[in-house]
């Protein structure tokens, strides 16, 4: 076989491989969460095939609902070690406890540096000024439009980078009343260069060319809702939209109206310097990868000599 053409089978082949470690994460967050509890002399009324576990937009957390109603049962780490709703969190111990201010603490800051950013619709401005903040909006949001009005007509003097969750300001919930402002989230989203789409939409109200993406509707609705969660689970709430979670967890509602020296101290590097980042704290703990027993292990560089037999 042609060398470029191994190697490009070897790159595929890697990559599927990698596919599947990955799909199989949830399935052994599961598995996991099942060994503790019988670890610590406990069980639940479902069996661990009747769990289904999904990613969240938080990486190393997953939501785990009963098959086939869907109903809720919790989140769970990766590990299987906590467990948890919108409310609190709980350590799988002999007896199960809750976790004391200090763990919550740390996982509060796990939570906002392990949010999947790679998912949100990065919107930078300048050179980005090493900000990395989340920022909740709403496609039909009249605030939503006047924020964005001003960071546009402000654009050339600010450096900052925003991670948009797009949603709408009604639930799925109200039917055709809501379901045009989610599709128009969706579309936005689901673009090839969702950035530029974000900013498209606001300046002239243009849609990019209808494609297909992870996010539909009803998925944008459900992983936004999962993201509000597993951030109220660690006391981080907003109030309306546009609201913007900082670096250190605070949330802010920014001013509508605001100028160039309100943009340079709120959303700019210099507003880095007074605040807490927890992305400066030290490894993760409780949102680490696992490193159970069950996890696979593939030698793909083996995997990879076969091919050049």
């Amino acid at each position: 076989m042609h060398l470029s053409r191994k190697l490009a089978v070897c790159v595929a082949c890697a990559i599927l491989i990698y596919s599947q470690i990955t799909l199989a994460d949830g399935a052994g967050a599961v598995a996991a969460y099942y060994r503790n509890l019988a670890n610590v002399g406990l069980a639940l009324n479902y069996s661990q095939q009747n769990i289904q576990a999904t990613p969240t937009l938080v990486r190393g957390i997953y939501k785990l609902t009963v098959k086939p109603s869907g109903q809720f049962m919790s989140y769970v780490n990766e590990g299987g070690t906590i467990t948890g709703d919108y409310k609190a969190w709980e350590v799988i111990a002999s007896p199960p406890r809750p976790m004391n201010s200090s763990e919550l603490a740390e996982l509060r800051g796990e939570i906002i540096r392990s949010i999947d950013f790679d998912k949100l619709i990065k919107v930078k401005y300048g050179d980005g000024g090493g900000r990395k903040m989340v920022m909740f909006s709403a496609v039909d949001c009249p605030f939503c439009a006047k924020f964005e009005a001003r960071a546009a007509k402000l654009a050339s003097s600010m450096n900052t980078t925003f991670y948009v969750v797009p949603s709408a300001l009604r639930p799925l919930s109200y039917g055709s009343v809501a379901l045009p402002s989610w599709r128009t989230a969706t579309s936005i989203w689901c673009a090839k260069d969702n950035a530029s789409a974000w900013l498209a939409y606001w300046s002239k109200k243009n849609l990019p060319a209808s494609q297909s993406c992870e996010f539909d509707e009803r998925t944008a609705e459900v992983m936004g809702n999962q993201l509000e969660e597993l951030l109220s689970s660690v006391g981080i709430k907003r109030s309306g939209v546009p609201a913007i979670l900082r670096e250190d967890g605070t949330v802010f509602t920014p001013q509508p109206d605001f100028d160039k020296s309100y943009a340079t101290s709120t959303f700019g590097p210099e507003a880095l310097a007074s605040i807490r980042s927890v992305y400066d704290e030290k490894p993760l703990k409780w949102l680490a990868e696992s490193k159970s027993s069950d996890s696979k292990q593939i030698n793909l560089g083996g995997a990879l000599q076969k091919l050049f037999k």
